[in-house]
């Protein structure tokens, strides 16, 4: 609870005081409390800093400690975290990885430092006790004072970039080899020749796989699960509402569609849905905005969706999404703020603008090594269907370019960037346009009703709308590209168009990516070719297949592998098996547990892209009934006859595409 006291919000103490100093441009990653390390810890910093600023950045923080400790904690801000405790603790999430396990993890804590494991799920005690010890006088700040400001057991790191270590190591490895290659005797030598082809064979014989245990095609239900739902109306506006077990917690979803949106301002849509929900409103500063959304809600995000036709790929549906969750108490609580800002979102205050395209920069310098196959495939994707374009626009490199180019702008600088705001604005959020979902339990939906009322009513309601813009075609193309940035490994992908949900081979082409994935490419891209991972997707909304390599020591031998697992899937060297384990591998996913929330916003977008419960039963069909004539056949005519229509996209280093272009002459390289 301290550290979410401290950094939980924009209008937490120490989370302001160091975004405010401009000596950083965001929290540097790990902040907060860890006690799932063998010894507890309580991190805090900057990224985006300079290594001379390290020690005013260290003042910085122990000085805000110091006038927290001094000040104390307002009562609102202690009742605002207990809220977020409660409410954290009483959701029933598990669209990530399965509920209990996330249980189980809550509880890893206390364990590992020999308290009840069974008390980190007891909140009702918890909170008891922590309201005794309140009472008792100053308890956080007698924290602060004990386990942060006197506590000596404290270090303070630097971490700066340097453009010459990897050459430098690099350098110092081959030393090393070269002085063992020395030193070697013939039997050395020999020996290692042999243990490499022992191991060469060890990767290219055939497993004995009889003695594991494996599931059969009967434990997979051939039943398509239904999720009920509700079709009223409120306010004249069509609500579907989705009864679910949420323990005690509403979920609203708001929906306006943006396909309407004039071509130059659609690149910014993305940064419009998250400066929305991080700025304040016509009557409240954005630090009250963040304070009332932590006292009453569980949090508000808003995102930019694309829903594919799912018999077109040439078509696809833009939606801009605002979503909110809240107590059941709370809900009328949850649908003021979201009516302020869907009527009243202030996007005036440039200094607070500036201080968030820098955190959204951040971000996004963080997220790209760790991700790096699932750019460089979006890159690829983008020249093959329009949505894919519209989704590397939003989602890619081009999207982080344009954030790099507003983030170099100050407050003062940001006029156009308000302008353009407050424009999408204008022309997203209409009440004629807007679609609302709530998820909430049986007995909470009646009652959540008259507040969605208020909410539509205050949603501006235009009079007028623009024509929706036009989509042209895609005429496929092979391009290569390239895109540099500091990493030592590349991630190598290659993406092919195939067919839409609804079409008779999308089946086939979901258990094919399985069957490749597990049967050639983990072994020749991860296990001889050193990469941390190698796989096939097919997306069956999207229609889009895809190859990727993950931190990739290699380049060009994987776009080779990536030629040759076609012919290998043409030789059919595959069983039942083998086709049996890649459909058990798909429903693992494609049947994954979801939260009660997660069920409710996954069948509101499906009523919305049209994708009806016979559809995905007809598919599910077809995927428990896909052969091996289907897969040579559609490997054949959607892959392997298309290599000419498909383009490679790579994620690396300067000097690794420099090197690779030497036979990619066609590569277009541009640094992101």
């Amino acid at each position: 609870m301290l550290s979410q006291l401290l950094l939980g919000n924009p209008a937490a103490p120490l989370y302001k005081a160091l975004l405010d100093s401009d000596l950083g441009t965001n929290l540097s990653p790990g902040c907060g409390f860890h006690d799932d390390y063998r010894t507890t810890c309580f991190a805090v910093g900057l990224q985006g800093s300079d290594s001379d600023k390290t020690d005013a950045i260290e003042q910085l923080i122990l000085d805000t400690l110091q006038q927290i400790v001094a000040d104390g904690f307002t009562t609102e801000r202690i009742e605002a975290t207990i809220h977020r405790l409660e409410l954290s603790n009483r959701e029933v999430g598990g669209d990530s990885y399965p509920y209990a396990i996330s249980l189980m993890f809550r509880i890893l804590g206390p364990w590992l430092h020999c308290n009840d494991p069974i008390s980190a799920l007891q909140l009702d005690d918890n909170l008891k006790q922590l309201r005794q010890n309140l009472a008792e006088g100053p308890f956080f700040e007698n924290l602060i004072k004990r386990w942060l400001l006197n506590n000596t057991h404290r270090i303070t790191l630097c971490l700066s970039p340097d453009p010459e270590l990897g050459p430098k190591m690099d350098k110092q490895e081959q030393e090393r080899l070269n002085v063992i290659k020395k030193n070697l005797s013939a039997d050395e030598k020999q020996q290692l020749i042999t243990q490499a082809q022992q191991l060469q064979d060890s990767q290219e014989s055939i497993e004995d796989l009889s003695c594991l245990p494996t599931l059969a095609m009967t434990d997979i239900d051939p039943v398509e699960p239904h999720t009920d739902s509700q079709d009223i109306k409120i306010a004249e506006k069509d609500v579907l509402l989705y009864p679910q077990p949420t323990n005690g917690l509403c979920y609203l979803n708001l929906s306006f569609p943006c396909d309407h949106i004039d071509e130059e301002l659609r690149p910014y849509l993305p940064l419009f849905s998250s400066l929305l929900t991080q700025i304040g409103t016509d009557k409240l500063t954005y630090l009250e905005m963040a304070q009332r959304v932590e006292a009453g809600t569980g949090g508000i995000r808003a995102n930019i969706d694309i829903l594919d036709d799912i018999d077109d790929l040439n078509t696809f549906k833009p939606l801009f999404q605002l979503r909110g969750k809240a107590l059941n108490r709370n809900f009328d609580q949850l649908g003021a703020i979201l009516a302020d800002l869907c009527s009243a979102a202030d996007f005036t205050d440039q200094d607070r603008l500036a201080t968030v395209i820098g955190q959204i920069k951040s971000s996004w310098q963080n997220a790209i090594p760790g991700s790096g196959h699932s750019y460089a495939a979006r890159a690829a994707a983008g020249q093959l269907t329009p949505a894919a374009k519209q989704r590397e626009q939003w989602s890619g490199f081009s999207q982080f370019k344009l954030i790099k180019q507003v983030a170099e702008l100050k407050a003062g600088q940001l006029d156009e960037i308000v302008a353009v705001m407050q424009q999408i604005a204008a022309t997203i959020i209409n009440r004629r346009t807007l679609s609302a979902a709530i998820t909430a339990e049986e007995k909470q939906l009646k009652n959540c009703q008259s507040t969605l009322e208020q909410l539509i009513n205050h949603i501006p309601q235009r009079t007028t709308t623009a024509a929706v813009q036009a989509v042209a075609p895609i005429e496929p193309t092979a391009v290569q590209l390239g895109w540099t940035t500091s990493i030592p490994v590349s991630y190598v992908t290659r993406v092919f168009r195939t067919t839409p949900f609804n079409h008779v081979d999308t089946a086939p082409l979901k258990v094919l990516a399985a069957l490749l994935k597990a049967n050639y490419l983990h072994r020749e891209i991860r296990e001889k070719g050193g990469a941390y991972g190698g796989m096939a997707t097919s997306n069956s909304e999207s229609g889009l297949f895809s190859l990727m390599s993950y931190r990739d020591p290699q380049l060009e031998r994987t776009l080779t592998v990536y030629e040759q697992s076609l012919e290998w899937l043409q030789q059919g060297d595959f069983d039942d098996e083998k086709i049996k384990e890649a459909v058990l591998s798909v429903f693992s996913a494609y049947d994954r547990p979801l939260s009660p929330s997660g069920r409710g916003s996954n069948e509101f977008a499906n009523q919305q892209q049209g994708l009806t419960h016979s559809m995905r039963q007809q598919f599910r069909t077809r995927l428990l009934c896909v052969t091996k004539e289907q897969l040579l056949d559609v490997a054949k005519r959607h892959l392997s006859d298309k290599l000419d229509q498909s383009p490679i996209s790579i994620l690396s280093n300067e000097e690794a595409l420099a090197a690779a272009k030497t036979n990619l002459t066609e590569l277009q390289i541009e640094r992101i």
